[in-house]
């Protein structure tokens, strides 16, 4: 039975309902949303048209395999992240279900949670966007499922929490840092029943919290097995992402300061750009625990204890990764700090008049907007200056070089040149970046740029054709100087920079 919220502003959570707020929750996220969905330039990553290899080599089988099966490569401009806006506010719509909120709170929260900038940070990187999201409305998926089957007995019991194992392991194969959501949302489910039952006892909650980690240690379990299967199915080698940021070979006293430097700047929102809204959640949290102390006459040491440590490790888990580095971690790790957000001002405020919440909730909602429109205006300008500067080389290779044939010529690009966007953001991550200064210089993104853009198909120099022409570039000037493009030994070569960039293979 669903229960009806009588405060101002509310009506019944019933299914139609959640249409209806479904709907109101899509237009949010359209409004915050609505400049890269309309307006598109080619991110980082888009270039590649096939990640199949690559995805399996990450263990993103679960990504993968949506690729093959429903959403195949390469990424379509405006469906792409629109499919993605639709699964995250379809996962924020069975969160407020998941949490009972009704009326204008429930809204307030499903606004906070597709609105918060850090997801801009995931779909910057298109070719995983949608995929993302349904991998986000999966681990929500796992704790309804988890929350369902604790209230049945027998079979029934049993068949949600395999599906729940099995849900949280496809979002775990998407990407991995969703390992944090299912707990997230479960422990923001037990913080809102506190609220709402003040004679509930510790017991039941910590035995749910001891129950889940079960379930999360077999769905981490049926991960790392499928992921194994499926590079050796595959054939692929196994390569992680988050190892590359790892790096915990300091000591004690280091390790410690570099951690509570990055969670004190995740908590006060300054770790990027757009984030600062996140200090809410740090201040939410801290007038519940306030609250709770306040209380603690009333409710006992057991009872004021189990809220505290649920508030905390709400705010908290987050910022999990950053445990795992002494280094600040890109912000599309941080996943769940969009969830932790709303979850933390909803229950701050939700015996405040709902028109209180709704109207902080509409102002962050264009807060966040005008940030996330900002970070991808500045993608958008940089790759405006990307593709006038590929046509200017383009242009330069042929005027010096009428004879070139790309068939037969390979090209060799040396080196990288800053070309960021003058509206570059600061700690932007990747936003506002250029092709031409990723990696130093990377051949084989720059030569997928061109051809995306039409400008330019060639074959990139192999091994023994970039050793020779390295043997000339300490000769040459650097671009924009015209005779930074030559062809020496039937390799054409533009020299970008002094420093020579990456490369699929050693030449040393």
């Amino acid at each position: 039975m669903t229960r009806v919220d009588h405060t101002p502003g509310a009506w019944p959570l019933s299914l139609g309902e959640s249409g209806r707020l479904l709907l109101l929750t899509v237009v949010a996220s359209l409004l915050v949303y609505g400049y890269p969905l309309t307006h598109f330039s080619l991110p980082i990553d888009g270039e590649f048209p096939d990640n199949f290899d690559q995805t399996i080599a990450f263990g993103r089988w679960g990504h993968s395999l949506l690729r093959a099966w429903l959403l195949p490569e390469p990424f379509v401009p405006f469906f792409t992240l629109l499919v993605a806006l639709l699964a995250l506010s379809l996962a924020a719509v069975l969160a407020a279900r998941l949490l009972d909120l009704a009326g204008l709170p429930a809204l307030a929260f499903t606004s906070l949670m597709v609105g918060f900038p850090q997801l801009a940070y995931q779909f910057e990187f298109i070719n995983q966007a949608d995929t993302l999201a349904i991998g986000y409305l999966l681990a929500i998926t796992a704790t309804a499922l988890f929350a369902h089957a604790v209230a049945r007995r027998g079979a029934p019991r049993w068949a949600g929490l395999v599906l729940a194992t099995g849900c949280y392991a496809y979002a775990i194969g998407i990407y991995q840092s969703l390992v944090v959501v299912p707990p997230l949302m479960l422990l923001g489910r037990l913080a809102f029943a506190t609220e709402g039952d003040p004679d509930a006892t510790p017991r039941q909650g910590l035995a749910q919290l001891a129950g889940f980690a079960l379930i999360a240690v077999c769905a981490v379990g049926v991960y790392l097995l499928v992921t194994r299967w499926t590079q050796a199915h595959f054939a692929v080698d196994g390569s992680s992402y988050l190892a590359g940021f790892v790096n915990l070979d300091i000591g004690l006293q280091d390790y410690l300061h570099a951690v509570a430097g990055q969670f004190a700047l995740g908590l006060s929102g300054r770790q990027n750009f757009g984030l600062g809204s996140f200090a809410l959640a740090s201040a939410a949290s801290a007038l519940l625990v306030v609250l709770a102390l306040a209380r603690l006459g009333t409710l006992g040491p057991a009872r004021t204890g189990y809220r505290v440590l649920l508030i905390l490790a709400i705010l908290l888990l987050p910022f999990a990764f950053c445990l795992t580095s002494r280094y600040a971690l890109p912000p599309r790790i941080l996943i769940g700090t969009n969830l932790a957000l709303a979850l933390l001002v909803t229950l701050a405020l939700r015996r405040c008049d709902p028109r209180w919440l709704a109207g902080l909730a509409a102002l962050l909602l264009l807060v966040h907007g005008a940030r996330v429109s900002q970070l991808f205006a500045s993608d958008a300008a940089v790759r405006q200056a990307d593709v006038l500067m590929a046509n200017r080389i383009v242009t330069t290779l042929y005027q010096q070089y009428p004879d070139f044939d790309p068939s037969r010529t390979p090209v060799y690009f040396h080196g990288g040149i800053a070309n960021d966007s003058v509206h570059k953001l600061p700690d932007s991550d990747v936003f506002g970046s250029s092709f031409f200064a990723w990696d130093g210089g990377n051949n084989i993104r720059l030569r997928l740029f061109f051809r995306y853009y039409g400008i330019g198909e060639w074959r990139n120099a192999d091994r023994d054709e970039t050793r020779r022409a390295l043997s000339h570039v300490e000769a040459m000037p650097t671009w924009p100087n015209p005779n930074a493009i030559q062809r020496h030994d039937g390799v054409m070569i533009v020299k970008l920079g002094e420093h020579r960039g990456w490369l699929p293979f050693s030449v040393d």
